[in-house]
This record gives C-alpha cells, structure tokens and sequence, in this order.
C-alpha cells in the first residue's frame, strides 16, 4: 500500500491533494519510529522537498525520516543545529529527530543545552540516553537554567544511576541545593534500587 501511494504522490502536482495523502500516510504511521521505505520514495521526497508548502514539506521531511532517509536525518540535523532558522522550525526538527531514537543525538542534544529556547526539550530528551557526557553536561548549564528546567535536569539526572551519583555528589559540594530535590526526585532515585545511591 505504501508503495501505491508513493507511487500516486509521484505523479501528483496538486498540493491540496498532495497534502491529504501525505497527512493519510503520516496517521497511519504514527507511532512507528523505523518503516521499510517504499519503492520510489527517494524521487518523492526530493519533489516535495521543494515545495511551495511549508506543511507538505515537513510532513514529507518526517515520513521521510520514518523511512530510514539519511538526506532527512542530516537536513533536520542541520535546521536544528541552525540559530538563524525560525524557532518553530528547530523545534519541529527537534521534535521529529527525537521520535527516531538516533543514537547520534546525544552530543547534538548537549550542545542545545546552551540554546535558551530549545534547553527544556533537550534537557528532557537526555533521559533517553546512557551517553556518559550528559551529567556533565546538564550540570554545566544547571545554574543558568530556569525554575521548571532545573526540575526537568534533576529528573534527567535521577534516571540512571550513573547520573544520579554525579548530581548527589554535586549536591554534596552546594553546586546543586540539598532542598532542590523533591520527593518525587528522592522516589526515582530509590527507584533505581542502588545501594550507593
């Protein structure tokens, strides 16, 4: 099925019906973070690529990031890491490379933590990965971050006891308040059931 309407979408020059096809195919997809990709979605993906619709190219950039596209992962790699491109534009980015679990994301996610407007996302994002760098990283930035950022690192840091042993010891030496770990911060750290911790 997917290859048929692949294979519709190449022939069709209608945006409006381009648009329904291609919001059809990211419904049914959704959820699915790794998809086979269909035959002759590379000649699709550069047509829609350059489309005069800002909503078709995107939704076209995410199946195609669905479908395993190193062109899509490396163009949103590149529009997130951009300062100059439009906020809502990094954080769509964001939000699609994030769905795909890549395991390159780490340092570019690290990298975000100095970005004032996409920190939060990329500090709640770091949970998902065992990269050794990241407390470091986080505790880095943590006293520049503001009062819901700070909470969302403390969570980040109290998912791994790797990281959880960095934030008690930051703890220890006053860089983090003893008063800024919460009861539910204080439950996911006994959640890890570790002995040091």
């Amino acid at each position: 099925a997917r290859d048929l309407v692949t294979e519709t979408l190449a022939k069709l020059d209608e945006p409006s019906k381009q648009l329904d096809m291609l919001a059809g195919l990211s419904a049914a997809l959704k959820g699915q973070r790794s998809v086979p990709m269909p035959q002759g979605w590379e000649k699709v993906e550069t047509k829609l690529s350059v489309s005069s619709n800002p909503q078709i190219q995107a939704i076209a950039q995410s199946l195609s990031l669905t479908f395993g596209s190193a062109n899509a992962l490396a163009t949103l790699k590149k529009t997130l890491m951009d300062e100059s491109a439009e906020a809502g534009a990094r954080r769509t980015a964001l939000d699609s490379l994030l769905s795909t679990r890549n395991a390159s994301l780490p340092p570019l996610l690290q990298q975000l933590l100095k970005s004032q407007d996409l920190r939060g996302p990329a500090v709640r994002a770091l949970a998902n990965y065992d990269d050794p760098k990241i407390p470091d990283a986080i505790l880095g930035v943590y006293s520049s971050l503001e009062g819901g950022e700070k909470r969302d690192a403390l969570n980040t840091l109290a998912s791994r006891a790797a990281f959880a042993k960095l934030m008690l010891a930051s703890v220890d030496g006053g860089t983090i308040p003893r008063n800024a770990l919460t009861a539910e911060i204080i439950r996911q750290l006994r959640n890890l059931k570790n002995g040091d911790i």
